[in-house]
C-alpha cells in the first residue's frame, strides 16, 4: 500500500494498493508503479505485510 500524508493534514490518503498472489514460480516481477500529482509537501509512506517477516515500511519526503 502507498499513502501520502500532506504536511498540513492530520491523516494520510491512500494512493493505491497492489497484491502479488503467486506463491509458486513467479510469472511476473513483484514491481508496482503508482502515479499521482500534488502541489503539497509531505511524506510518501509505503507499507507491505509479510506473514513471515512482518510489516515492512518505507518513507520518502516530497518537497
Amino acid at each position: 500500500e502507498l499513502y501520502f500524508k500532506p504536511d498540513d493534514e492530520k491523516f494520510p490518503k491512500m494512493i493505491g494498493r497492489v497484491a502479488f498472489t503467486s506463491h509458486d514460480d513467479p510469472l511476473t516481477e513483484p514491481i508496482a508503479t503508482f502515479t499521482f500529482s500534488t502541489k503539497k509537501k509531505g511524506m510518501l509512506q509505503a507499507l507491505s505485510f509479510c506473514n513471515i517477516h512482518g510489516l515492512w515500511e518505507g518513507e520518502k519526503r516530497l518537497e
